[in-house]
Order: structure tokens, then sequence, then C-alpha cells
């Protein structure tokens, strides 16, 4: 499976978060990042509010160079966009030994959820309990606003990125992808911790979750594949700026 694209080489490669009124209709927020904090939370919800204020009727949300994060963090994107309901697929924890849930116990120490389900595995005798099941996705009101909702992605987009592309899909009928690449593929196998080998102390690092839905709903041999291609070159620069395909992406939107 070949590897990352280095889009460093094709142009200024810096993508930053952002948020700003493209044309007349399509507004632009650039979303790099799903790592958890109440400042990226608030930072969210202030891009949303902003495109609401704007009057216009699509949303283009950018997500490429977004590596990931924490599971939560894009709710916002999701009740903005929701439909209809849809399922989370849930996942489950390798076993087979008590230093796996030991880990994710300590990492997840402030987490009432996580410790409950933590409990249940570490009693169990499966080699892989479920940590979470499959959970119906839904909220009460579905928003009028944005008409079409444009995601583009490219081959930096990975893990909880990807996550949040499969629930849109899952539960919005207004989500298309764009893109000329596909996702990493990078979301199958989750909750990576780094181990060294003994002698060497070389670093490296194992999965100690995945998902419930596999092999029916992996993705990691693929990524995620763009439902629209982005007919034009890459851009010479991705920062805070509106970049050749967020134009192309607002004329496309425009046009169907």
């Amino acid at each position: 499976m070949p590897g990352p694209i280095d889009y460093s080489k094709l142009m200024e490669y810096k993508p930053t978060d952002t948020f700003c009124k493209v044309d007349d209709t399509s507004f632009l927020i650039r979303y790099t990042s799903c790592a958890w904090s109440k400042n990226r939370v608030r930072w969210i919800k202030k891009a949303i509010r902003a495109f609401k204020k704007s009057k216009c009727e699509n949303l283009i949300l950018d997500i490429r160079g977004n590596k990931g994060g924490s599971d939560g963090t894009s709710d916002a994107f999701i009740e903005l966009l929701y439909n209809h309901d849809g399922y989370d697929d849930g996942e489950v924890v390798r076993n087979t030994t008590p230093i796996n849930i030991d880990i994710l116990r300590e990492v997840m120490r402030h987490n009432k959820r996580w410790q409950k389900n933590l409990d249940a595995c570490e009693r169990s005798k499966e080699e892989y309990p479920t940590l979470f099941e499959p959970f119906l996705i839904h909220y009460d009101k579905i928003s009028t606003s944005p008409l079409k909702a444009a995601i583009i992605i490219d081959n930096l987009t990975a893990s909880c990125a990807e996550e949040l592309i499969l629930i849109l899909k899952r539960v919005s009928d207004r989500v298309i992808i764009f893109g000329k690449d596909s996702t990493l593929g990078c979301l199958d196998y989750t909750n990576f911790v780094p181990f060294p080998l003994p002698k060497s102390n070389y670093q490296f690092k194992i999965p100690l979750t995945h998902t419930l839905g596999l092999p029916e709903t992996g993705i990691d041999a693929t990524g995620i594949v763009p439902d629209v291609m982005i007919d034009c070159e890459y851009p010479t620069s991705l920062t805070d700026n509106v970049d050749a395909w967020v134009l192309w992406v607002a004329s496309w939107l425009k046009e169907h």
C-alpha cells in the first residue's frame, strides 16, 4: 500500500484553521484538527455562528490535512448537517493482556463512561470484548441551512476526520465529498500506543481497539474516495487562504 502523499513538494502546504465567506452562496470553514480542547470546541461553534450569520446557502468544510484527534470534537458539525438518524459502528478492545485495558484506563482516567466500559471489558473472558456498542445518532431538530455541504479531503485526512466523514454520510443527505485523492485510510484500527522493543528501544505503535463493523465497513485498504473529483490542478498554496480548490468547489455547488 503506498504511503501518504508529500503535498509539501507540490505546494506551500500549511493548512490553517479559518472561516470566511467565499462568494454570495458559499461559506468556507477550514478545520485542520479534531484534537479535543475547550478552545477548539469554542472555535467550531464560533465558525458555525459566522456561517449562519453570513446567510450563505452552501457550506464548504475543508478538512485537508486533518489527521484526527478525539471522537466528539466534531459533534457540532454533525448536528448542523443532520437530516436523519444513523448508526455509529462502536468498537471492541483486544483483551489478551491486562496492559491494553490499563493503558486505556490511564489515558481516559477522567472519563466516567470509558472507565465503566473498561470495567466490563476487564471482567470479560472474550478476546475482543465490546468497548462501545453501536449507537443511534439522533437530534431532535433538523437545521434547514446549509442546503448543500461540500467536504474537501486529501490523502492526509485521517482517523477521526475520516470518522466524521462516515458519520456525516450516514446522517445527512446534503453532504458531497470533493478531492483528487482518497483519504489516508487510518480508521479501522484505533487507539495506537507506542511500545519500545526491549533491546533496541525502537518505538513502534500497536492499536488497542478496532471498529465493530469490520470487515464490512473497513476503509483502511482504500481510504474514502471522493464523490466528485476536483477537475483542476493542486493549488500553489494551502494555508488560511481561499485557494483554487475552494473556488472550484464553490462554483460546482452553484451550478449543481
